[in-house]
């Protein structure tokens, strides 16, 4: 019973680093090519006015927000300062 409730939190972990990992990398993939989409372009639109136009959609906004915590969290534990 000990080896199972030792072994559960270190599978959890990992699984949220996974699923953080591939949610970011897929939030950075749809940002990038963002631009090919005519939701975010008219016709001259500059690639980083498509960009922001892509970070606030609703969508965007709403995967942001599930995926910053993680990272400000990371962030803050390698922080040298020790208020952080």
């Amino acid at each position: 019973v000990d080896e199972i409730r030792d072994a559960i939190p270190n599978l959890l972990k990992s699984l949220e680093i996974l699923s953080i990992a591939v949610f970011s990398l897929e939030f950075c993939l749809r940002f990038w090519c963002c631009v090919e989409f005519k939701s975010f372009v008219t016709t001259n639109t500059p690639h980083w006015q498509a960009r922001i136009r892509f970070l606030f959609w609703p969508t965007s906004v709403i995967d942001l927000l599930a995926i910053i915590p993680y990272w400000i969290q990371m962030i803050i534990r390698k922080s040298p300062v020790g208020f952080l």
